[in-house]
């Protein structure tokens, strides 16, 4: 294994490790708050329970007018463009459920993010899940509870300075997204004299810090995908932590039988199973960005040694508890360093032996 390869193996672990602590804390937020329901799921949504018969009849008659739902998403880990050009990730996922929930396709589109907006408002998006309810929104939107919970994140030019540093000469100009709410969500934690601006769409984010306009840009970490296509991009959690709660949510009133639904699986315990898709779709998109960055060499290096190959050969302790040992009763080795492996395994398709 070349030494370029092992440490992107090492940053692939790191991500899909904070991707963990992110759905750990989500969990256990849904625990806390549903009273430790058991993990449910439903594939028809008569089977939630609460649902009226006004709702099931409004439900029935979108079947029989609708072929489809329009699902519109900016382009972020939740959602993003696969190698074949097809879209992946937990919006997908989400899509693929509410799909056999109701049995009419919700098909999940990308757009700009001001673009995105605009056409919730004319109803050529039916339904989104990149909003955060506010009171102010509710007044024109349908919005369920938290359907997920992003971390917010910051991202500048590499080799910039960081924005404390910067704080100690002149105050940080940090740009927002327009019709966002995240400005609001980490005000209280942004430190020294800022400076503040609003920006339609990721490309003019991406343009306004390579001019220099601004130092950094704070969005929710899920959008990190619309910087993918650059290498000159850093990506940071912003500390401390915040994080950012979204919605499914409609301005069409025609589809409000469909968030009330979907707020009764919420209520029901259906989180859990959500999380669920959330950690898969990530998973997903932590896959496919390591892959996008291997060159021709490594990749014939995992497909030497992925399954059908010549494994990876690892020499352990039999006594080095809990990182790794031998257990005599089971006839197997084990430990935390194993379980690392695995879950390389599973993502590069290389495996230990």
């Amino acid at each position: 294994m070349t030494r370029t390869l092992y440490w992107k193996i090492i940053l692939l672990l790191q991500a899909v490790f904070l991707g963990f602590l992110f759905f750990a804390d989500a969990r256990e937020g849904e625990a806390q708050t549903s009273g430790e329901r058991k993990r449910v799921v439903y594939d028809n949504f008569l089977d939630i329970p609460g649902v009226t018969e006004e709702e099931a009849e409004a439900i029935d008659r979108l079947r029989r007018s609708r072929a489809s739902f329009a699902f519109g998403v900016a382009l972020n880990t939740e959602c993003f463009v696969r190698r074949d050009g097809s879209l992946d990730g937990f919006s997908v996922l989400l899509c693929d459920w509410l799909s056999r929930l109701f049995g009419i396709p919700f098909k999940p589109a990308i757009y700009d993010w001001d673009d995105l907006l605009d056409k919730l408002a004319s109803g050529e998006v039916d339904f989104t899940g990149d909003l955060t309810s506010t009171p102010e929104r509710l007044k024109t939107y349908w919005m369920t509870t938290p359907i997920a919970k992003r971390s917010i994140k910051y991202m500048r030019l590499s080799g910039g300075r960081e924005p404390a540093e910067i704080a100690k000469s002149r105050p940080v100009r940090y740009a927002f997204l327009e019709g966002t709410t995240t400005y609001g969500q980490v005000k209280q934690v942004l430190e020294g004299a800022l400076e503040v601006s609003y920006t339609e769409n990721y490309d003019k984010v991406y343009q306004k810090l390579k001019n220099g306009e601004i130092d950094a840009f704070i969005d929710e970490g899920t959008f990190e995908a619309a910087f993918d296509a650059y290498d000159d991009v850093v990506v940071k959690d912003l500390l401390p932590p915040v994080y950012s709660p979204v919605s499914l949510s409609t301005r069409n009133p025609e589809l409000a039988p469909v968030i009330s639904v979907v707020q009764k699986a919420l209520d029901s315990g259906i989180f859990s199973h959500l999380a669920e898709l959330y950690s898969r779709g990530y998973k997903n998109y932590i896959r496919g960005k390591f892959f996008a960055k291997l060159t021709p060499e490594e990749t014939e290096y995992i497909r030497a040694h992925g399954e059908g190959g010549a494994p990876v050969r690892v020499a352990a302790r039999h006594d080095s508890y809990p990182a790794v040992f031998y257990n005599e009763k089971e006839k197997s080795w084990q430990g935390c360093a194993l379980d690392i492996l695995s879950e390389i395994e599973s993502l590069s398709g290389l495996r230990f032996v």
